[in-house]
């Protein structure tokens, strides 16, 4: 337990249940696998695992101190790590002035962001706009969020968001690169990215009013397990390729199976299936293409080797399409990624394992533009395939 809630929650004494509780676990802040995790710990096991069935079990029921706190803490955590996300805004011309245009907005980011729509959350620090040169620019700012628990801690978070807007030479795109860390930030760099993609439409500067995303959708299968598998492979041009320790597999239900044992063993068995292991890279069906029509990955989770300049070390990165229950939303799902983990050979000094973060983001974002240049459909001439019916069960 950390000191922050050691300090807040007496556990001896505190025992959430009832009201208090279900409000908590009803929030989106827990997630239903989460909330089905604690029943299962109590030795309670739902056929159901929709949170409508699950947290009304659970607000009747006492939860413990430490189940209490595991909850917050996770939620926290996983709220706290820098995600990423990448989009792109199609330009007029090469020289079309979108930093000018941005300018105009300076004064009106912090109503661009809507943040009214968000319960309990106000800007500490209003977004401003940092200029690195006439092609790049950085958008900052923080948020207060009053904690979901507050009814039972009475406490604040605090979360950043940040935007980076880049044109690469005389390309006629701007890179957009989301860098959030809680739903809320996440909601709020969408909010500044249409806003401000709508003005740039309006000065002249874009072509469209709404930005390219890395759906879900975007790919044909064959190529999304490809996208995702190359991100996997690494950062670093000639490094060696990085161990998939983790994986998310949904069989592709929507094409029969060959009659080749190294994948008709799913046929009837498998829809969905998360493997974890040392050696995951050679499991045959991700090493062969011939395969790769006939299930989606959705998570992947990699330790990558590095050494950038004179540092070295490990980094644990995550790649995966947005989770949805919803089989409509998970096609339109937004891909996102974020480093886990981080190590650095002979330095405990957190100043270089920020650098080096930092320089990782850039190298992984670099990979994903253009491995999605590469990848993904054209969709002016092909319509994306119907990978997911209304009855499936969305990937995990």
């Amino acid at each position: 337990m950390s000191t922050e809630l050691q300090d807040k929650l007496d556990s001896d004494t505190c025992l959430p249940h009832g009201e208090q509780l279900r409000v908590l676990l009803g929030s989106d802040h827990i997630t239903y696998g989460e909330a089905l995790g604690i029943l299962r710990a109590k030795g309670v096991f739902c056929s159901i695992t929709e949170k409508s069935q699950t947290i009304p079990i659970l607000a009747s029921t006492i939860l413990k101190p430490n189940e209490f706190t595991s909850l917050l803490e996770t939620s926290v955590s996983r709220e706290s790590i820098k995600k990423s996300k990448q989009e792109s805004i199609e330009l007029n011309a090469a020289d079309a002035n979108w930093a000018a245009a941005l300018k105009e907005k300076a004064n009106d980011l912090a109503a661009l962001a809507r943040i009214e729509s968000l319960q309990g959350v106000k800007f500490t620090k209003n977004p401003e706009i940092r200029f690195n040169g006439k092609k790049d620019a950085v958008i900052t700012y923080e948020i207060n969020r009053q904690d979901y628990s507050r009814d039972l801690l009475g406490r604040d978070l605090n979360f950043s968001g940040e935007l980076t807007m880049s044109q690469k030479g005389s390309e006629l795109v701007l890179e957009v690169s989301s860098n959030y860390t809680s739903k809320d930030t996440d909601r709020i760099n969408a909010a500044l990215i249409k806003g401000l993609n709508k003005h740039f439409k309006e000065a002249g500067v874009a072509k469209t009013d709404a930005p390219v995303k890395i759906k879900f959708e975007s790919f044909d299968n064959k190529n999304r397990v490809t996208f995702l598998l190359r991100l996997a492979a690494g950062f670093l041009d000639g490094d060696l390729p990085g161990k998939i320790i983790d994986i998310s597999i949904k069989r592709n239900e929507g094409v029969d199976l060959p009659d080749d044992p190294e994948i008709k063993w799913m046929d009837g068995k498998v829809r969905n299936m998360k493997m974890d292991g040392d050696q995951l890279n050679n499991v045959i069906m991700l090493s062969s293409e011939k395969y790769f029509d006939f299930f989606y990955i959705t998570r992947i989770v990699v330790e990558h080797a590095y050494k950038i300049s004179t540092t070295e070390g490990e980094c644990t990165a995550v790649y995966q399409f947005q989770q949805s229950r919803s089989p409509e939303k998970f096609l339109r799902s937004e891909f996102t990624s974020h480093i886990e983990s981080l190590s650095v050979l002979d330095s405990g000094s957190l100043k270089v394992r920020e650098a080096v973060k930092k320089e990782i983001r850039e190298l992984i974002r670099v990979k994903v533009g253009a491995l999605f240049q590469e990848l993904s459909l054209k969709i002016e001439a092909k319509e994306p395939e119907k990978v997911l019916s209304v009855k499936d069960d969305v990937p995990a």
